[in-house]
């Protein structure tokens, strides 16, 4: 399926009013973090497009010599829109986990702009070609449900991305219709991150071989498992205020949920107890409910039959020396 220029960017402004109605981002102002990257240039513009009241931030990690060259080009790009711009110096040192670092330390910074000028939302350029990327690296490493959401549209922080509906090449055809030749960071060309491999290597395929527009089928699927989520996780809230008490979860209700709600009432169960599990330990303590045995947790503790109950309690010393099941991995959301 091949698209013309005019008609993906027909395609993108509809999404983006689209989204900014669900969204009510006419309704206060807001901050756009561009990087002078291809999506966050096309989604500046977008919103500008739709006269909506915004400011920009951009970012200088201090990792590259170009980087100074690209605040520059956000800097005129703004100021051709006629937008105010906020242009934030971030320390992050080069090293393992550089990618995830550098996401923490913008997001602070956004955070705390939204708070100084008291912005009512925050809109970053994610695109349905970065939730196929997240989706499929999710899915691969063993995440459930709640991880194949992947990117959200709207979180509780007040972060949006208003175009997960489009793809990297409506985005392009954007940028390009205005005669604009956005930055490029070298990151997105390295295949040290799993990300990228993802991108240059495994999506092409899909693509080519599957479906042409394989990006926007994934991103569909998240959406709906994203809906599907929480109306499970609104059931299984009801559940466990039904099934939980001062002496633990009633084991017969317990066994009588479906498996769905079963494996969530026990992460609430667990949660309750500060305690935080992978799907693989949840699965773990499921079967020992239902075995009616006990099961080693983290941090010393012990989930055991009680009676009609199972609860979490310290673990006597004599079991502390048992493998405990596994806290990593917890299910993460965007």
């Amino acid at each position: 399926m091949i698209l013309q220029q005019d008609q993906l960017v027909t395609e993108l402004i509809s999404a983006v009013r689209g989204a900014a109605g669900r969204l009510k981002l006419s309704d206060q102002v807001g901050l756009v973090a561009v990087s002078g990257g291809i999506d966050s240039t096309a989604l500046l513009i977008a919103l500008r497009l739709l006269n909506l009241r915004l400011d920009v931030v951009t970012f200088d990690h201090g990792l590259r010599e170009e980087a100074a060259g690209e605040v520059a080009w956000v800097c005129a790009l703004a100021d051709r829109l006629n937008v105010r711009i906020h242009v934030s110096q971030l320390k992050v040192r080069s090293g393992p986990g550089l990618e995830e670092r550098g996401r923490q330390a913008r997001y602070l910074k956004l955070h705390a702009l939204r708070r100084q000028h008291g912005f009512g939302w925050i809109a970053t350029g994610h695109t349905a070609s970065d939730q196929a990327e997240t989706v499929l690296m999710r899915l691969a490493r063993g995440c459930v449900l709640k991880g194949a959401r992947g990117i959200l549209e709207a979180r509780e922080d007040g972060v949006v991305r208003p175009l997960l509906d489009v793809t990297r090449r409506h985005t392009q055809a954007l940028v390009a219709a205005h005669d604009l030749r956005a930055c490029e960071d070298p990151m997105n060309s390295d295949r040290t991150f799993t990300r990228i491999r993802l991108r240059r290597d495994v999506i092409p395929v899909l693509i080519e071989a599957v479906n042409p527009d394989a990006e926007r089928a994934i991103a569909r699927f998240a959406k709906a498992a994203s809906s599907d989520e929480a109306w499970l996780e609104a059931k299984a809230k009801q559940a466990f205020r039904r099934l939980a008490g001062p002496f633990g979860l009633r084991r017969s209700r317990f066994l009588a949920l479906p498996d769905p709600l079963r494996r969530r009432v026990l992460t609430h169960f667990l949660a309750d107890a500060q305690l935080e599990a992978s799907s693989e330990a949840i699965e773990q303590g499921i079967e020992a409910i239902l075995e009616g045995r006990s099961l080693a947790l983290p941090r010393d503790r012990l989930l055991r039959p009680r009676g009609i109950y199972v609860e979490v309690v310290k673990s006597p010393p004599r079991t502390r020396r048992q493998t405990c099941i596994d806290a990593t991995g917890a299910n993460d959301a965007l």
